[in-house]
């Protein structure tokens, strides 16, 4: 099934040349690509999908895709393929941990077995929490260069990311769950036959996951969680 899904979703790359410039560097399905070529491309998808440069055993496994069906078709499609390949992988379907890091120093001397996570996981778990969502270019880039973890910069992510309109996921998932108003949205789907209902059910939704997104924005305090008019 997942095999089919992303393999409709890749061929839409036939028809997209925008698609095309942005992952291959120009739109021409003609040009065939040279395994030095492919590589940089293959790299820079993977890094995008799996949350993380690819290692270089995996980045030589795809690339060994590449180089079979390029021999049996072109090398457009085998760019695709290697494409496929790391859709189907584990690093793409589950937000993996690196197991690794448990020997890991941790910084708390009063905890010594608490193992920190890696900078990349720090900007997957900050991500997903805020955005419900892979990281940005910006967060994978201050993971991969090891200043994500210094504390002021990690404090101007969160702020960065909590004036994106991204956030509003945070009062979606966050705040939905926390006050159960999730729910409401749930009633107001299930109300389709009446529209008056479904209408009231999908205002009530809106205005609390709009109340719980401003306290976020504004910095309200959390009081106005209570005691707000």
């Amino acid at each position: 099934t997942y095999s089919r899904c992303f393999s409709l979703v890749l061929s839409l790359l036939d028809s997209s040349e925008s698609a095309r410039k942005q992952l291959f560097g120009h739109p021409s399905l003609v040009e065939e690509f040279s395994a030095e070529a492919a590589r940089p491309v293959i790299e820079s998808f993977t890094r995008s999908a799996w949350r993380r440069k690819g290692t270089a055993e995996e980045i030589t496994a795809l690339m060994s895709v590449f180089g079979q069906v390029s021999q049996n078709e072109s090398s457009y499609e085998g760019i695709k393929e290697s494409m496929l390949a790391a859709l189907l992988s584990p690093s793409f379907l589950f937000r993996l941990e690196d197991t690794g890091a448990a020997a890991r120093t941790s910084r708390n001397t009063a905890s010594p077995h608490i193992a920190m996570v890696s900078p990349t996981e720090l900007a997957v778990r900050l991500s997903y929490f805020v955005w419900s969502a892979p990281p940005d270019e910006e967060l994978l880039r201050l993971a991969e260069n090891g200043t994500l973890q210094d504390d002021e910069v990690l404090r101007q992510q969160v702020r960065r990311m909590l004036a994106d309109p991204k956030r509003v996921a945070l009062a979606e998932n966050l705040g939905g769950e926390w006050f159960d108003y999730k729910k409401l949205r749930q009633q107001s789907a299930l109300n389709k036959r009446s529209d008056k209902m479904a209408g009231f059910y999908r205002t009530q939704f809106e205005e609390a996951l709009l109340f719980f997104d401003s306290v976020i924005r504004y910095r309200q305090p959390i009081f106005s969680l209570i005691d707000a008019n």
